[in-house]
C-alpha cells in the first residue's frame, strides 16, 4: 500500500505556543541562525547545529541570517533530482528513528522560489527517495507528517528550486518522534546446546508482542520437535544445525530469527573396570570387553609388544617387565573417541618370593566386627606397627577414627624390578584404599571386597628398587584387613658384580644390573651400570646399558672403547672421561671434533692451539668463523674446528704427530635436537654427541623432514704443502656409500664432527636409536652395483669418485644419491651431470647402454692416472671402459685398473667418458656431440653445430701442420698433400668451446 504524506502550511503567529500531540516527543530543535561556520555563499559545506551535523550544497550565513542557495548559478544535486534544476539542498548527516513530524520555518526569499521538496534516506544517505513536495509560499512554516513511523535509522533533506538564483532564509527546525504501541513480535536469536542422547534442557525461544502463533522452517536435529515457541526432545544426531523461527500476533509477523543447535557428541562408556594386571610370562588374558556399550569396537594396543602383545581382546604375556595397554574405540558421527590405559606386568614364572609373610598364628577373626580387637606388635618381618590388630591369621589395620600401618625390616636382598602382592578386604564397607610404599616410591591400590567377602588379591609393581629399602602397608582411611604379603623377585632383576675376573651372579644383560669393581675383559650389556672403583675401559670393548650409568668412583674410556645407552630418558650420575686420538697430523692441519660429555670447555681440548684457530661453521655464509671464546663449552651435537697445537712440526720439517686429548664430564644421553637452516647451500655443522659411534644410515632415514642429502667428514689423507692441501680432505657419504673406498664404515666415530647438507630448514634429531656398537666395516645383505674411480699422480691419490646403480636413483639429480664436492678445491676427477660436478652419482638401474662424461681438474701439467680402485655387484663381471676422446681410443679399465695420460693444467671437461661397451664414438655419436670430422682423398671435412673460429692440425708428435684462423662458418674442408698418417684436428668455436677429433689420412 502506498504511504500518504502530508505537507502542511502553517503561518507564523507572534506569541504562538508550540506543543506536541499526545505520545509525541520533541527529539530535535534549533535555529539555523545559530549554526557554526559562518561565511559568505559557500558550496558543499558541513555545519553543526545543536551538536548534529548538516550538509548544504550552497548556503550563506552571517550572524543570524542563514540562507539556503547561492547568489550565482547553482543546481540541486542529481542524487535528489536527476534533472538538476536551479536550487540547493540541505541534508541531515545523522540518523533518527520513529520520526513523526518535521517542521521547518522560512522567511525572506531571493530570486524566485518555485517549489519545496522533502527527501528521505534509510541507508545513511547512500540513496534518497522523495516523500513530499509543495509549491512555495512566502514566510511559511513547512511541516511534514509521516503516515507511519520507522523504527530504523532515517535521514531527511530539504530541497528548494526556482529561477533567478533562488535563495531562502531558514530559521527554526523541529523534529518530533512517536514510538508505536502496536507492532509485530520481535523474535530473539538463540543458540541451543545439547548432547547426543540427552534430553534438551533449554529450548524456549523468546519474543516480544505476545505471539499467538509460531512457525519454524529449516533443518532440525533428529529427535527434536518445535511447538508453540519451544524446542524439545532428545537429540539423535550430533552436529551444528540452523533453523528459522517467526512469531505472529494481531499486528503482523516477525522477521525470521536464527536458532542454532550445537549438539555435542556423547561419550562412549564401557561396562568394565580397567585395572592394572600382572600375570606370568607365557600366559594369556581374554577377559577384556570387545565393544563399548554404544556398539563400537575396542582396539587394544601395547606400548611394548615384546612384553605384552595384543590380538583382539586377548593379551599375551610374551616377555618379562612392565608396559602399558591402551584401549581405544574410535569416534563416530555421534560419539567421541573412547580411550583409557592400564598397566600390565609379565612376571618371570620361575621367579621365587624373596619376601613372604602369612601372619600364621594370629588369634581372632576377620569375618566380624568384634573379632580383631587385640593389638599386634609385629614380628621379625614387620617389626614396626601402628594401630595394628590380630585378626585370625591376618592383620587389621586402623580403627574407626584413624589409619593403621605396618613397616617391614630392611630388605637387603631385594633390588631392581619387583612385584608386591597381598590379600585385602575392607570393613563392613570399603572405607578407603591401601598405600603401598617400597623404598622412596608410594603407590595407591584400590579394592572392593568387604568383611563379609573373601580376601581380594592385589598386586603392585615397582621398578629400580634400591637394595636396603623397606615395605610399608598403610590404610588411606580407617580400617582394612591384610594377609599373605609377598614380594616376587625375578632372577633377571638381580644385579651382578665384576670382580676378581668373574661375574658374581652370572653375566649381566639388559634386564640385570652390573656393578664394576674391576676392569672388564670383554664387552657386556646391563640394565644399569654402577662403577664402584677406578675403572679404565680398554680399547675394543663396547658396553651397552639399557638405563643410566652411575659413577661412584672413576670411569675412563680409552680411545676405541664405547658406551651405548638405549633409554633416551635415562639420567646419568657422575662424570666420565673419554680419551681421543687423531691420525698423525702436522701443525697447520685442522681437527673437527664434538664432545660426548656435558660442559666440556672447548679451549681445554687443545691448550697449545692458538685461541684464534678455533672456529664454527655457519650455513648462512657457507664458511668458518673464529668466534670461540675462553668460556665456551661444547653444546650437544656441536662441531668445533681447531688447528693442531702450534708446537707441532710443519709438513716436510719432521714427522707428523698423533694428537691426543680427553673429554671430562657427565655423559650426553638421549635425544638431541639441532636446528638446521637452508639460507645458503644447506651445509650445517653437527657432531656426534654420544659415547659411541653414530649410524649415518639411521640419521639420514630419521630426518626426512629436513632432507639430508650428503654427509661430509674431514679426513687427514691430504697434507698441507706450502700452505695448501694437496687435494680435498672431505670424505662424502650418501645413500650409495662413501666416495672414498678406503672408508668402510657407515658410522661416525665418537667425538667426530661432520657437515650435513639439507634440502629444508628445520630440526635435525639425534637419538639413542642411532647409536651403534661398531665402527668397523659394514656388510650389506644385498651388494650394491657400484665402483670407485680415482685420479692420482706421482705424489699420490688426489681424490676418489663413486658411481652407483641403485634402486631409487635416476639419471637426473637425486637428493639421496648425488653428492657434489664440499669446497671450491675441485682438483680431482668427477662425473658430470647437467654440467655440474659430482663425487657421488647414482644412475638408476644398470644398463650397459649407459654412458656419461668425466671432468678432471689439475693444478699442474704432467702425467696423471685414472684408476679403477674398487668395484662391486654387477661390475664383478661387467667391464668398465674409459673413452679418451683426444686419442679416439677406448680402454678397458676393468683389465688395466689404471690409465696414464699427459695433460695441461686446468679443468678439462671434453676428453674422457665412461661406457660399458667396447666401442668408439660413431659419426652419429660425434654429430650428437656437435662436431663431425672425417678424412677422404687427402681432404679433411669438418662440420660443427657452432660457428668455427679456428682449426689446428697436429700430428702425433705434437708438430703443428696448419693453423687456420677467422673461419666463421660451420663447415670447412682442408686439402692436404701429406703422407698417410694420424692427424689430430683441434676446432675452436666462436662461442669459446674447443673440441678435438683424430682422423687417419690414407
Amino acid at each position: 500500500m502506498k504511504k500518504i504524506y502530508l505537507f502542511n502550511r502553517i503561518f507564523l503567529l507572534i506569541g504562538l505556543v508550540s506543543f506536541t500531540a499526545f505520545g509525541q516527543t520533541v527529539a530535535y530543535e534549533g535555529n539555523f541562525g545559530n549554526a557554526t561556520l559562518q561565511s559568505s555563499y559557500t558550496a558543499d559545506i558541513t555545519l553543526n547545529l545543536q551538536s548534529k551535523q548538516w550538509f548544504a550544497s550552497y548556503r550563506y550565513h552571517s550572524v543570524s541570517d542563514f540562507r539556503l542557495g547561492n547568489n550565482a548559478s547553482a543546481k540541486v544535486p542529481t542524487k535528489f533530482i536527476q534533472a538538476a534544476p536551479q536550487g540547493a539542498s540541505i541534508e541531515m548527516l545523522w540518523d533518527i528513528e520513529n520520526v513523526k513530524t518535521i517542521s521547518l520555518t522560512t522567511s525572506t526569499t531571493y530570486g524566485t522560489i518555485q517549489k519545496w521538496y522533502i527527501f528521505e534516506s534509510v541507508d545513511q544517505g547512500n540513496s534518497w527517495q522523495e516523500v513530499a513536495s509543495q509549491d512555495h509560499i512566502s514566510n511559511a512554516k513547512w511541516t511534514y507528517t509521516a503516515s507511519s513511523t520507522k523504527s530504523l535509522g532515517t535521514r531527511y533533506a530539504f530541497i528548494v528550486t526556482g529561477t533567478s538564483n533562488p535563495r531562502v532564509r531558514l530559521t527554526d527546525i523541529s523534529i518530533t518522534t512517536e514510538v508505536p504501541t502496536n507492532f509485530p513480535p520481535i523474535v530473539s536469536s538463540k543458540t541451543i546446546t545439547g548432547t547426543y542422547g540427552v534430553l534438551l534442557s533449554d529450548g524456549t525461544v523468546t519474543a516480544t508482542g505476545n505471539p499467538t502463533s509460531w512457525t519454524q522452517t529449516g533443518t532440525l536435529p533428529l529427535g527434536i520437535t518445535f511447538d508453540n515457541g519451544v524446542f524439545s526432545g532428545t537429540p539423535e544426531q550430533a552436529g551444528t544445525f540452523t533453523t528459522q523461527v517467526t512469531a505472529t500476533n494481531g499486528h503482523g509477523t516477525s522477521d525470521p530469527a536464527n536458532v542454532t543447535f550445537e549438539i555435542a557428541k556423547a561419550n562412549q562408556t564401557v561396562n568394565y573396570t580397567f585395572e592394572n594386571l600382572t600375570q606370568d610370562q607365557g600366559t594369556t588374558f581374554a577377559g577384556l570387553p570387545t565393544q563399548t556399550e554404544q556398539g563400537i569396537n575396542i582396539v587394544y594396543t601395547s606400548a611394548d609388544n615384546s612384553i605384552v602383545s595384543t590380538n583382539g581382546n586377548i593379551l599375551s604375556f610374551e616377555g618379562i617387565g612392565s608396559t602399558t595397554i591402551t584401549a581405544t574405540a574410535l569416534s563416530t558421527d555421534n560419539f567421541n573417541e573412547y580411550t583409557t590405559t592400564f598397566d600390565v606386568r609379565a612376571n618371570d614364572p620361575n621367579a621365587t618370593y624373596c619376601f613372604e609373610e602369612t601372619f600364621d598364628g594370629l588369634k581372632g577373626n576377620n569375618t566380624s566386627g568384634n573379632g580383631s580387637n587385640t593389638a599386634w606388635n609385629g614380628n621379625s618381618n614387620f617389626p614396626t606397627t601402628s594401630s595394628a590388630y590380630q585378626a585370625g591369621e591376618a592383620v587389621r589395620l586402623g580403627t574407626s577414627s584413624k589409619t593403621g600401618a605396618i613397616t617391614s625390616k630392611t630388605l637387603d636382598e631385594i633390588s631392581g624390578n619387583v612385584t608386591v602382592s597381598f590379600d585385602v578386604k575392607g570393613w563392613t564397607s570399603v572405607e578407603g584404599s591401601m598405600n603401598v610404599t617400597l623404598g622412596t616410591e608410594t603407590k595407591n591400590v584400590t579394592y572392593i571386597a568387604t568383611i563379609a567377602n573373601a580376601f581380594e588379591n592385589v598386586t603392585v609393581s615397582f621398578d629400580n628398587v634400591a637394595a636396603g629399602s623397606t615395605l610399608k602397608l598403610e590404610t588411606s582411611a580407617k580400617r582394612a584387613f591384610i594377609d599373605n604379603v609377598k614380594i616376587q623377585c625375578s632372577a633377571t632383576n638381580s644385579s651382578t658384580t665384576w670382580e676378581n675376573g668373574a661375574w658374581s651372579n652370572g653375566e649381566p644383560d639388559l634386564t640385570k644390573e652390573a656393578v664394576l669393581k674391576a676392569v672388564p675383559t670383554a664387552g657386556f650389556c646391563a640394565k644399569k651400570l654402577t662403577v664402584e672403583n677406578e675403572i679404565t675401559i680398554p680399547a675394543g670393548i663396547t658396553i651397552t646399558v639399557e638405563n643410566e650409568v652411575v659413577n661412584n668412583a672413576t670411569l675412563r674410556f680409552e680411545h676405541g672403547a664405547y658406551l651405548i645407552q638405549n633409554n633416551n630418558s635415562a639420567v646419568n650420575v657422575g662424570p666420565a672421561m673419554f680419551d681421543r686420538s687423531s691420525t698423525p697430523i702436522y701443525r697447520l692441519e685442522n681437527l673437527m671434533w664434538s664432545s660426548p660429555v656435558i660442559n666440556q670447555n672447548i679451549f681445554e681440548i687443545s691448550p697449545n692451539t692458538l685461541t684464534n684457530r678455533f672456529a664454527r661453521f655457519l650455513e648462512s655464509t657457507n664458511d668458518w668463523t673464529e668466534n670461540v671464546t675462553a668460556t665456551d663449552n661444547f653444546k650437544a651435537g656441536e662441531l668445533i674446528s681447531f688447528r693442531a697445537p702450534n708446537n707441532y712440526n710443519n709438513y716436510g720439517e719432521g714427522d707428523a704427530q698423533v694428537f691426543e686429548s680427553s673429554f671430562r664430564g657427565q655423559l650426553f644421553n638421549g635425544e638431541v635436537t639441532i636446528p638446521v637452516t637452508k639460507t645458503s647451500k644447506g651445509n650445517n655443522a653437527v657432531g656426534n654427541p654420544y659415547a659411541s659411534p653414530l649410524s649415518l644410515d639411521a640419521l639420514i632415514a630419521a630426518n626426512t623432514s629436513v632432507g639430508v642429502n650428503s654427509v661430509y667428514v674431514w679426513t687427514h689423507s691430504k697434507p698441507i704443502v706450502n700452505g695448501a692441501y694437496q687435494g680435498s680432505n672431505w670424505a662424502i657419504y650418501n645413500g650409495i656409500g662413501w666416495n672414498d673406498p678406503a672408508m668402510t664404515s657407515p658410522n661416525i666415530d665418537i667425538a667426530q664432527g661432520f657437515i650435513v647438507k639439507v634440502a629444508n630448514a628445520g630440526n635435525l634429531v639425534l637419538n639413542n636409536a642411532m647409536r651403534t656398537s661398531a665402527n668397523g666395516p659394514v656388510y650389506y645383505k644385498e651388494q650394491k652395483d657400484r665402483y670407485w674411480l680415482s685420479l692420482s699422480n706421482n705424489q699420490g691419490k688426489i681424490n676418489s669418485s663413486l658411481i652407483g646403480y641403485v634402486n631409487g636413483s635416476t639419471n637426473k639429480f637425486d637428493q639421496n644419491f648425488d653428492a657434489q664436492p664440499f669446497d671450491n678445491n675441485n682438483e680431482g676427477l668427477y662425473s658430470v651431470l647437467n654440467n655440474d660436478l659430482f663425487v657421488i652419482q647414482g644412475r638408476g638401474d644398470f644398463n650397459n647402454e649407459d654412458s656419461f662424461d668425466l671432468t678432471f681438474n689439475v693444478k699442474k701439467a704432467g702425467t696423471y692416472q685414472i684408476n679403477l680402485e674398487k668395484f662391486e655387484g654387477v661390475f664383478e663381471n661387467q667391464n668398465i671402459y674409459l673413452v679418451d676422446k683426444k686419442l679416439d681410443k677406448v680402454f678397458n679399465l676393468s683389465e688395466l685398473k689404471s690409465y696414464s695420460f699427459d695433460t695441461k693444467a686446468g679443468e678439462i671437461n671434453d676428453r674422457f667418458s665412461i661406457n660399458y661397451q667396447n666401442k668408439t664414438l660413431s659419426t652419429n655419436d660425434l654429430s650428437k656431440k656437435g662436431l663431425v670430422v672425417y678424412a677422404q682423398n687427402k681432404q679433411i671435412t669438418i662440420s660443427s653445430k657452432e660457428s668455427i673460429k679456428s682449426i689446428k692440425l697436429v700430428d702425433i708428435s705434437g708438430r703443428q701442420l696448419q693453423n687456420i684462423q677467422n673461419i666463421n662458418t660451420k663447415n670447412y674442408v682442408i686439402n692436404l698433400n701429406v703422407n698417410p698418417q694420424v692427424v689430430v684436428v683441434v676446432v675452436e668455436n666462436t662461442n669459446g668451446t674447443t673440441e678435438s677429433r683424430k682422423v687417419i689420412l690414407k
